[in-house]
């Protein structure tokens, strides 16, 4: 949970959300509020996050083409 807060992490998981990936599943700009919101501490969408986020790097790693 605190490690999103970070700026490091926060701006790896935004890169993830916003990708082209994200884009073909999920509506992106709910994503990035969500993390925003996260990250100001207005709620704890950590699992939420963690979820999808989980997924981004799963599919990147078993789906993306290979270049």
């Amino acid at each position: 949970r605190v490690w999103l807060k970070q700026d490091k992490y926060y701006q790896m998981v935004k890169d993830k959300f916003t990708g082209e990936v994200a884009n073909t599943y999920f509506d992106t700009n709910r994503l990035v509020k969500l993390l925003d919101q996260h990250k100001q501490g207005k709620a704890d969408n950590s699992r939420k996050i963690w979820t999808v986020y989980t997924f981004l790097v799963w599919y990147d790693q078993y789906f993306a083409e290979t270049k």
